[in-house]
């Protein structure tokens, strides 16, 4: 007998099981519209809860300190290398309707791009790490941050230290390795999302999106789980990292490696009729580098410019600071993921709008754009209302504070940061707009000169007024970004219609 015999039965056994589960994601191709819209509706909000939930649960869970350090490690970071795996290829690859570049090409470069991204990632953990505990009693000077710091030194605000976290003398018991761990670890699982957004990406080419929003809803889950899990268990944030990651790797071999697989033995519905395309040409590859670098661009500095108050607090603030304004930066960031939910299913559409037959193309396609615009209008306005009302209390349950002053201005720091998302949700329309109609020089163009622009005015306000002014920052920047997108899109369509 073969005494490897036992082993490869196991590895059988196990690929069958992920085969079975793979089918059963897939399901038939009845109703693949309906399925498409509702799933994508519904993965887009689950894969949002991380962004939207996870910080302000680990605040509570294990104080402001490791709170501070995952909305870092992971919105910011984790986000901004995201950026990098990601490569801005998603708009090329789902509205590559006549596959000019194969699967395996899209999924050569975001390979590349992802691995560069987790030694990005290393290496700010080293440098985060070196620095952790410089300057994390300092204080901005400003009555916000003098307000925040009452709340964090009252008791109860910051009793739950990190029970599990690797010995050092660093905030919150958390020391050098385990800072490392925090950031290595949340950059990569980041990197690992932009990895698997090329197998997602695909899927809505092949007209499933409904398997886009199960992967990223199942992938979310596992990840909070594994949080969440080693938090409650007193594992400490380090341990939580390690085991996010490593249940990320998990779900993306379960519905994107084995669910595309699969599907290559399936003739695609719809608009395109052969399967998955494995094949690599690397001087396609290369082709789609430079036809996805002004992209790539684009969207790293679209991160930067986002995250440059939170960059700003972080360099002059305090790590507590860093929590309390990601708590209430959240919901400017559920405006812009909801909005993903009208966006999403649309873009293929806006392309075939803007290619398609008809004397006058581009009045379906600003048509369309006009009322996706309104349904982002519609929600920003919602959920300002609701801030206005519901946001002292929340964040009063939140914060475990109930000073009036304290609460009166982070509900209008929280309001500052609805309006910002709501420009920011619009914005991002117009860059597939812009992307569709071929003008990523222009994109790019306005993201380098509103990088610029955003490093003074986060520097100045957040100095002076702390996280009031990071607030003030951040509508600022989506307002002037949002206004540039309309002005080159205007000039596209003027020239194209005259």
């Amino acid at each position: 007998m073969d005494g490897n015999g036992p082993i490869q039965g196991a590895g059988q056994d196990t690929g069958e099981r992920m085969r079975g589960f793979a089918r059963w994601l897939m399901g038939d191709d009845a109703n693949l519209p309906k399925r498409n819209m509702l799933w994508n509706m519904a993965g887009s909000l689950v894969y949002a809860v991380p962004s939207l939930v996870l910080g302000a649960a680990v605040t509570k869970l294990a104080g402001a300190v490791a709170g501070g350090l995952f909305f870092v490690a992971f919105s910011v970071y984790g986000q901004q290398m995201f950026t990098l795996a990601y490569f801005g290829l998603r708009p090329l690859q789902v509205t590559d309707i006549g596959g000019r570049y194969t699967f395996g090409e899209y999924r050569a470069l975001r390979a590349l791009t992802a691995g560069l991204a987790v030694a990005v990632g290393a290496a700010l953990g080293l440098v985060r790490a070196f620095s952790w505990g410089v300057g994390s009693g300092a204080s901005t000077g400003s009555a916000v941050g003098d307000a925040t710091q009452a709340v964090v030194a009252s008791p109860g605000a910051d009793a739950v230290q990190s029970a599990g976290a690797l010995p050092g003398d660093g905030p919150g018991g958390i020391g050098f390795i385990g800072v490392f761990l925090v950031v290595a670890c949340f950059v990569a699982f980041k990197a690992l999302d932009g990895f698997a957004d090329a197998y997602e990406s695909e899927f809505q080419r092949m007209g499933r999106l409904h398997l886009t929003g199960k992967a990223g809803a199942v992938r979310s889950l596992l990840f909070m789980a594994a949080v969440l899990g080693a938090l409650w268990a007193g594992a400490g944030l380090p341990a939580a990292a390690v085991c996010a990651l490593a249940a990320g790797v998990i779900a993306f071999l379960l519905t994107d490696v084995a669910v595309l697989w699969e599907l290559g033995r399936r003739a695609a519905p719809g608009r395109r009729a052969a399967p998955v395309d494995f094949s690599v040409s690397w001087a396609k590859v290369s082709s789609l580098f430079r036809e996805g670098g002004w992209l790539f661009l684009a969207a790293f500095l679209d991160f930067f410019i986002l995250s440059a108050p939170r960059y700003a607090i972080d360099w002059f603030g305090t790590v507590e600071e860093s929590a309390y304004f990601g708590i209430v930066f959240i919901p400017a960031s559920l405006i812009n993921l909801v909005a993903g939910f009208v966006i999403r299913p649309f873009l293929t559409q806006l392309a075939l709008c803007r290619e398609g037959g008809g004397e006058r193309p581009t009045r379906g396609f600003c048509a369309l754009l006009l009322r996706i615009g309104a349904g982002i209008a519609a929600l920003t306005v919602c959920a300002m209302l609701c801030a206005a009302v519901f946001g002292a209390p929340v964040i009063g349950f939140l914060f475990g504070a109930q000073d009036a002053f304290l609460l009166g201005l982070y509900r209008n720091i929280l309001l500052l940061n609805l309006a910002g998302g709501g420009f920011y949700a619009g914005l991002n329309l117009l860059y597939y707009a812009l992307v569709i109609v071929k003008k990523q020089r222009a994109i790019f163009g306005v993201y380098g000169a509103a990088t610029v622009i955003s490093i003074g005015v986060c520097v100045f306000l957040v100095r002076i007024l702390g996280v009031w002014g990071a607030a003030w920052a951040y509508l600022l920047m989506m307002m002037l970004v949002f206004a540039a997108f309309l002005c080159a899109l205007w000039r596209t369509v003027r020239r194209d219609e005259g």
